[in-house]
């Protein structure tokens, strides 16, 4: 008899171990799918209104605003490759720009920070070869580092 006791106890821990591992299991999951779902509204919610703060922008205003941007720094560009460099840094950039922005910012950095004009000339070509709407404005800017 003191067998099948010892036998029932196992089993009625065996079966509270089980049970509690099921409810812990199932929490755990819960949990996890609730932080799946949350991340996933977010996640759609930022690709259908892209905003800066609370207000909502338009990427294809972005883009016209900051090719206007671009555009007008270098149309004004007066040989302050310093100043020009900090504008350009202060630009909300919109997906698809991040590249050329970028080497922009690098071509300005050689001019900038090692007094490289070369490597900055060579640099601006390239850009002015990828990206035409930018060649007035590069080409003014090329011809100040002569």
């Amino acid at each position: 008899m003191k067998i099948n006791k010892n036998s029932s106890l196992i089993i009625k821990i065996l079966v509270v171990v089980f049970l509690a591992s099921l409810i812990l299991f199932s929490f755990l999951w819960y949990i996890e799918k609730s932080k799946e779902e949350e991340i996933s509204r977010k996640y759609s919610q930022l690709e259908e209104k892209p905003t800066i703060g609370d207000t909502y922008i338009n990427s294809e205003d972005l883009i016209q605003e900051y090719q206007e941007n671009i555009l007008e720094l270098l149309e004004n560009f007066d040989g302050n490759f310093i100043a020009l460099h900090q504008n350009l840094m202060n630009l909300i950039v919109p997906n698809g720009f991040q590249n050329l922005h970028l080497n922009l910012v690098i071509a300005l950095d050689s001019v900038v920070y090692s007094n490289n004009r070369d490597l900055a000339e060579i640099r601006l070509k390239e850009i002015s070869q990828n990206n035409s709407w930018l060649n007035p404005g590069l080409n003014k800017l090329i011809s100040y580092l002569d």
